[in-house]
């Protein structure tokens, strides 16, 4: 997107009352490379009264955020998508983001770089959810001793239906019991943790799941 474009955006978000924006970019070094993310910021900042941009970018170096860090962003955002190492290199397969370690200690990396706020998640359902569960709490509380704090928010979509898929090609499909389960268990685990809910679900477990933990 343009400037213009993305500032037409923005003024449409907040004439709905928006202050607190995400920015999501893909890792393309070629179309997307951090220079454009930056300038897309400045480019927010600038068309109105958004107070927060929060940042979805792929794992990069100290370096990088500490660039992102100087613009003032609000949360970083990654999720390590699977913390089941098997799974996750057979997931990314030939790709800079196929670097398992490269990818589990990014927020780190951008912690030591001066930015406080990180967040986390996992897509529930490419592994068995318990494991996912106490790695992700064991991910925060390393965090918590090496960093001094740990994850700001973390985030628990789940594979849902859709276009050119199957549910049943994925064999660690989550149920609605289960998903309320995980969402309670982090919930005491992680009690002073934000916790995203993915708008993916219906309109009767996003409300379900607020009384279960959900911020």
């Amino acid at each position: 997107l343009t400037r213009q474009q993305i500032q037409s955006e923005v003024k449409i978000l907040e004439s709905l009352g928006h202050k607190r924006l995400a920015l999501e970019v893909g890792e393309d070094a070629l179309n997307a490379p951090l220079e454009y993310v930056l300038d897309a910021i400045d480019w927010i900042y600038e068309a109105g009264d958004i107070r927060r941009i929060n940042v979805n970018i792929a794992a990069t170096s100290v370096e990088d955020y500490r660039r992102l860090k100087e613009k003032k962003i609000g949360t970083y955002i990654l999720f390590q998508e699977t913390y089941h190492k098997p799974t996750y290199e057979q997931l990314h397969p030939q790709s800079l983001k196929g670097n398992y370690e490269r990818q589990l200690f990014a927020h780190h990396r951008a912690m030591e770089a001066g930015i406080e706020d990180v967040g986390g998640g996992v897509l529930f359902g490419l592994y068995d959810y318990k494991f996912e569960v106490l790695a992700m709490v064991q991910h925060n509380e390393h965090l918590e001793k090496h960093r001094g704090c740990g994850f700001h928010t973390v985030s628990v979509p789940r594979l849902k239906k859709a276009p050119g898929m199957e549910l049943d090609q994925f064999a660690n499909g989550v149920s609605d019991f289960e998903f309320k389960k995980i969402v309670t268990v982090l919930r005491l685990a992680l009690p002073y943790t934000g916790i995203i809910l993915s708008t993916r679900e219906t309109e009767e477990m996003r409300t379900d799941l607020i009384q279960h933990g959900v911020s």
